[in-house]
C-alpha cells in the first residue's frame, strides 16, 4: 500500500512539474520536409507514381530516407546544417533489371526562426534550387522538373514537381 502512494506521488509530481509550454504540440509547424510530387512527362497535368521508390542520401553512408510502393508525393528531409544536399533516387528499386538511379542536388540557404520554448527553433530553406545530375551511357529516368517553391517553410503544399 505504501509503495502505491509513493509510485502515485512520484507521477503526481513529474506532471505537476510540466506546464503546457514544456510540451511541442503535434500540429506546431517545425522544419518542413521537401515534398516532392511526381507527374507524367507526356501530360504534366497528371500525378504519375514511382514504382519502388528508395531515396538514399547521396554520401558515404547512403542512408536511406524513404522507401515508397508505388507514390505519387514524398516528404524528405534536406540538412539544416549544410546548404547542399543530395540524394539519390531510385526507381524500380525492387527489380534488379529495371532499377534506374539518378542524382539530385538541392542548394539552399538556411535560417532558424524561433518557435516557442517547448518547439525551440525551426529551420526554413530560402533561395531553394534544384539540379539533376545527367547520367552517361543510360537514360535518366528524371525528365524534368519545376520548383514550385524557393522558399520551404511549411509541408502543406508541394515544393517541386518532377516528371518521369
Amino acid at each position: 500500500m505504501i509503495k502505491r502512494i509513493v509510485f502515485s506521488f512520484t507521477i503526481l509530481l513529474v506532471f505537476a512539474g510540466c506546464t503546457r509550454d514544456d510540451i511541442c504540440p503535434e500540429e506546431t509547424a517545425t522544419t518542413p520536409l521537401l515534398q516532392i510530387q511526381f507527374f507524367d512527362i507526356s501530360d504534366r497535368t497528371q500525378s504519375k507514381a514511382v514504382s519502388a521508390l528508395r531515396v538514399l542520401i547521396n554520401d558515404a553512408d547512403t542512408l536511406e530516407v524513404y522507401l515508397g510502393e508505388s507514390d505519387t508525393l514524398v516528404g524528405i528531409p534536406l540538412n539544416t546544417l549544410a546548404t547542399v544536399t543530395s540524394f539519390q533516387l531510385i526507381a524500380n528499386s525492387n527489380d534488379t533489371i529495371a532499377i534506374n538511379t539518378d542524382i539530385i542536388i538541392f542548394r539552399y540557404s538556411t535560417e532558424d526562426i524561433y518557435v516557442n520554448r517547448a518547439c525551440a527553433f525551426k529551420t526554413i530553406y530560402n533561395d531553394f534550387d534544384v539540379a539533376v545530375e545527367q547520367e552517361t551511357g543510360s537514360n535518366n529516368w528524371i525528365q524534368d522538373f519545376t520548383i514550385l517553391k524557393t522558399t520551404l517553410e511549411d509541408e502543406t503544399d508541394a515544393h517541386i514537381t518532377i516528371f518521369h
